[in-house]
């Protein structure tokens, strides 16, 4: 009978994502993939040169319903663009774009604070 051996992945505690995003650490921020570090970059560029102001790295935002905290939602970046509007961002893939609890976090989110989720 053959015998079962787990990888070196698996003996180590390192796990692959789901997608198969890469973990990437920027300024010491922490970020679930490459594409979401470059979109970092890109912002923290864009507010050097007066683009954009206020950036915000995964801003926690309560999700309320009656009043009552039912959970919350973490986006990947705020800030507020050069004519004064205020952007939430996140970066997602086509097939995370797709995920039931995401869309229904997002419908929540937009609902309970009335703002828009960009997704890049």
């Amino acid at each position: 009978m053959a015998r079962w051996i787990p990888s070196d992945a698996f003996r180590t505690g390192a796990r692959r994502s789901k997608y198969g995003a890469q973990k990437t650490q920027v300024d010491g921020h922490s970020f679930d993939s490459k594409k979401e570090a470059r979109r970092y970059a890109e912002l923290k560029l864009l507010e050097r040169m007066g683009e954009i102001r206020d950036l915000r790295v995964h801003p926690r935002w309560p999700l309320l319903v009656n009043d009552r905290e039912i959970g919350s939602a973490t986006w990947d970046f705020s800030y507020i663009d050069e004519v004064g509007v205020f952007v939430i961002e996140d970066v997602k893939s086509p097939a995370t774009r797709r995920e039931t609890a995401y869309r229904l976090r997002r419908k929540v989110f937009e609902a309970c604070h009335g703002l828009e989720v960009t997704e890049v």
